[in-house]
């Protein structure tokens, strides 16, 4: 069902999200979308498309936020100088894929990378909401293109960042008043800017299908171990396969 930009569709199960997925590959995820989109998986629905950074200082002036970021970039490269080199975003970019809060969100460029962020957090955490998400974004929509006090596409440099390079990763940044990405739309919609015209898309699976899912993405090559292609990323497999092995076990 679409409403103004974005359109919601529900899943009856996994095998209904890789039915999707070859639809999107064959006719494109978007009418007359002219770049590729963009996907991320989300581990509960109803989350929406807010950074880190924004969701802890939500009561803060973006003015603020922005400085903060800032400092932690200087901090960063100031300890790292071989990071001069990078563009500010190029910088947070790193941060972000080594856990810091920023404010950027990930997106990747394939989507069964985003379900696996979805899935994997779905197994690895119990919670009272049925349905996690994949979104996908229109990186080509006039709405993403505005420049200040708009949503923007960036695609940082991968110097320095393999997580960048193995999740093929492109990341959003919010730059108008509104705490998230569908709160900016909206205030796009009420102001009369643009007619709307879908440039999300939020499918909702099933969170009880995560082993099947995670099993099958691990046979397409997906998992922690080649997503976070470091020490780190084989410490968080060896809790995944553990659990994808006794999950009933211990939940029963």
């Amino acid at each position: 069902m679409a409403i103004g930009w974005i359109e919601e569709i529900d899943l009856d199960d996994w095998d209904s999200f890789k039915r999707l997925v070859t639809s999107w590959g064959r006719d494109g995820t978007f009418k007359g979308q002219q770049r590729e989109a963009v996907y991320r998986g989300q581990p509960l629905a109803s989350h929406r498309l807010c950074a880190s950074l924004d969701r802890r200082l939500n009561n803060v002036s973006l003015r603020s936020r922005r400085d903060l970021q800032k400092r932690m970039r200087d901090y960063v490269v100031d300890r790292r100088p071989q990071l001069s080199s990078l563009s500010d975003d190029s910088v947070y970019a790193l941060l972000q894929h080594h856990g810091a809060p920023t404010r950027l969100l990930d997106w990747s460029t394939r989507p069964y990378q985003a379900a696996f962020f979805a899935m994997s957090s779905s197994l690895e955490e119990q919670a009272d909401e049925d349905d996690c998400a994949v979104w996908a974004l229109d990186s080509g929509a006039a709405c993403f293109r505005i420049g200040e006090g708009g949503v923007k596409l960036l695609y940082p440099s991968e110097q320095e960042n393999t997580r960048a390079i193995v999740q093929r990763g492109v990341f959003t940044l919010n730059e108008s008043l509104q705490p998230d990405i569908e709160g900016y739309l909206g205030q796009l919609e009420s102001s009369g800017h643009e007619k709307p015209v879908v440039v999300l898309k939020k499918a909702r699976i099933p969170r009880n299908d995560s082993e099947l899912a995670l099993w099958d993405l691990s046979a397409m090559g997906i998992d922690f171990e080649s997503t976070y292609p470091d020490l780190s990323g084989l410490a968080r497999a060896s809790y995944s396969r553990a659990l994808l092995g006794s999950r009933r076990e211990l939940y029963s």
